[in-house]
């Protein structure tokens, strides 16, 4: 399974853009191994995943009630954490290492992505 590829010449909001371009900038200096890693690590984590994990909370939908829904929206925020991240499941959770497989499949697309929206305007 994989992600659908992001179209180019995507419209990001110009100061989102300018501050992953700052932070990839800034990690590039000391670490320029690790640049896309901490922009996705960041974005997600502080932008997209605490949408993903409870979208009622940004009136997105009405309120989740279910634990299981509750559960399996953690689990996809933990499956786009890692890809945002590039890690891969292990020992700390070897549950969700059947999802390796999804992550390696599409670290590309994401390794794209976040090097566009990285670009400074």
């Amino acid at each position: 399974m994989q992600i659908i590829h992001h179209k180019k010449n995507l419209y990001i909001v110009r100061s989102f853009r300018y501050v992953c371009h700052v932070l990839a900038k800034a990690v590039e200096v000391k670490y320029p191994e690790s640049t896309l890693r901490v922009v996705g690590s960041f974005i997600f984590l502080r932008f997209f995943n605490p949408t993903l994990v409870a979208p009622d909370s940004e009136n997105l939908c009405k309120p989740i009630e279910n634990p299981r829904i509750r559960r399996a929206l953690l689990l996809v925020t933990k499956i786009v954490q890692n890809l945002a991240s590039d890690i891969r499941f292990g020992a700390k959770e070897p549950w969700m290492m059947v999802m390796n497989e999804f992550l390696e499949e599409n670290i590309t697309q994401m390794n794209a992505f976040l090097e566009e929206i990285s670009v400074c305007c």
